[in-house]
């Protein structure tokens, strides 16, 4: 499911949700070139292979002291903490790898 969330929020539908199932996030803002790139990549991935796509568009509030320096901004949640991200815009098979070592995939493996 892709849903979108607000800063203030980030404790409730982010953080309490992944601790029942892994929760991607994308940090992401109107404004950003690389954030039209990785978008509809992680849109892709997300139907896909069936995780949970939270979006948080960094416009909407202060994305600080969540962790965030730039845009666009991955993270994956899992238990409650933060285990994984990266910044800036990636190529579909580098953040299909990455969900794969949080063992979010399809039964296809990716080399």
């Amino acid at each position: 499911m892709i849903f979108d969330v607000n800063p203030s929020d980030f404790a409730s539908d982010v953080v309490e949700r992944s601790k029942t199932a892994p929760l991607v996030v994308i940090f992401w803002a109107e404004w950003c070139v690389p954030c039209k790139t990785l978008k509809p990549v992680m849109h892709k991935l997300a139907n896909e292979l069936k995780f949970d796509l939270a979006r948080i568009d960094a416009g909407a509030g202060d994305v600080a002291p969540l962790g965030v320096r730039g845009v666009p901004t991955v993270m994956i949640y899992k238990d409650g903490v933060k285990v994984d991200g990266f910044t800036g815009a990636r190529p579909d098979p580098f953040v299909r790898n990455l969900l794969a070592k949080h063992d979010i995939k399809s039964e296809l493996e990716f080399d």
